[in-house]
């Protein structure tokens, strides 16, 4: 899991604390839900396109907890999200959208396997000793953490600012 470090996060966590419980959800909310909108973007754009199902995966959600006092943004492959590969009458692969346990072959599920494109595998063999390869890294949500973090800063720090300015 990757994570995106806010510099001065000492300041802004306490300029957010100071704000009224109300006003403090509601900055948190609304920063998270613009930041989750353009790390989801740039992590599309940074995924690795085979068939393009682990690029039209990725969707973005915001959840609150504790009664709003816990605000989190998730990003990645949904897992309910399946897509067949088949080739279209020029010969290129196209990614079909489908519903799971349709029975069709070649089915994609890339929340199965977005792990191993991001890490990478280890020389494989069957049982037998016969070679199946390795898959070399991809690093594309890390390169995506690096990327936005200036834009994610940002934005809280205009969300905040704002806030305090209303006040």
């Amino acid at each position: 899991m990757n994570e995106v470090a806010i510099e001065g996060s000492d300041i802004l966590a306490a300029q957010l604390l100071a704000l009224p419980d109300k006003v403090r959800k509601a900055v948190e909310k609304a920063s998270v839900k613009a930041s989750k909108e353009v790390i989801a973007g740039q992590m599309k754009s940074n995924a690795p396109v085979d068939s393009g199902a682990l690029q039209q995966s990725i969707t973005s959600v915001v959840r609150s907890y504790k009664g709003g006092r816990i605000v989190l943004g998730f990003i990645g492959p949904e897992y309910s999200y399946t897509g067949v590969v088949t080739k279209n009458k020029q010969g290129q692969k196209v990614l079909k959208k489908v519903k799971k346990n349709k029975g069709e072959a070649g089915i994609r599920r890339p929340a199965n396997y977005a792990h191993l494109v991001e890490l990478g595998t280890v020389q494989r063999t069957t049982q037998s000793g016969a070679n199946r390869g390795s898959v070399a890294p991809n690093n594309f949500t890390q390169k995506t953490a690096e990327e936005v973090t200036p834009q994610v800063q940002t934005i809280l720090e205009n969300a905040v600012s704002e806030a305090l300015n209303q006040l």
